[in-house]
């Protein structure tokens, strides 16, 4: 699923031919053929459109020629921060993006041939909107909420926790085990003991599990799209 994902998403989405449009905070759609993201210095971000100017904390979401946007900046403190949906179902799953590369013309590579900086990946999770259409962030507590239906769904995101409650422990466990160790060092030169090495270990180990953790979640999601699409 991953690696069709990757191949569509650095494409338009031509296939949609819905118009382009800016959804305000305050529920308006503004339907326009041309939106065009503007930051310029000691002047507010935004988008120019054929019918005026928006600034960005008037708007929710946006579609362009390159695909739906929301607007992500209330969950993340304040600073403004897009995310692209790359893919629509009742769980609707989005990744942040730089909308410098996505608010103007088509996204490409540059001359290395490589994807330019800031286009979405299709491989990491960093928002979703439920079937309310309320953009939410990946964690346990929303997602056990909004996929409490599916027992299935559970089953999976009742793992990730799992996994994080491990990750944790690992941290913490690494985190003792160096600080002991150091502290055992008492006034004597510094020199990595087998306790703080087992902690480093057990610190890094920890890292292992980044990836477990967003295959549960997005198995979960899975499952429940599957289900609420066969209806």
């Amino acid at each position: 699923m991953r690696a069709v994902l990757l191949c569509f998403l650095f494409m338009p989405f031509f296939a949609d031919a819905q118009e382009n449009f800016v959804l305000l905070a305050r529920g308006e759609s503004i339907f326009t053929e041309d939106i065009t993201y503007r930051t310029e210095i000691l002047k507010e971000t935004g988008f120019k459109t054929d019918v005026g100017f928006f600034c960005t904390n008037e708007i929710a979401a946006i579609k362009n020629q390159n695909g739906y946007f929301i607007n992500v900046s209330d969950l993340k403190k304040g600073e403004e921060h897009w995310a692209f949906r790359f893919q629509k179902t009742p769980i609707s799953l989005f990744e942040e993006v730089d909308m410098n590369v996505y608010g103007t013309t088509l996204p490409g590579f540059n001359k290395s041939r490589k994807p330019q900086k800031g286009m979405a990946s299709g491989q990491r999770i960093d928002f979703y909107s439920n079937e309310e259409g309320i953009a939410k962030r990946v964690n346990y507590s929303n997602l056990r909420l909004d996929l409490s239906s599916n027992a299935e769904s559970l089953g999976h995101l009742k793992r990730s926790r799992t996994y994080q409650w491990c990750q944790v422990g690992l941290q913490l466990s690494g985190a003792g085990l160096f600080t002991s160790g150091f502290v055992g060092l008492g006034e004597t030169a510094f020199r990595f003991t087998p306790a703080m090495l087992l902690g480093v270990l057990m610190g890094g180990g920890s890292f292992l599990l980044v990836e477990p953790i967003r295959d549960a979640r997005w198995m979960a999601i899975d499952v429940y799209n599957k289900s609420a699409t066969s209806l």
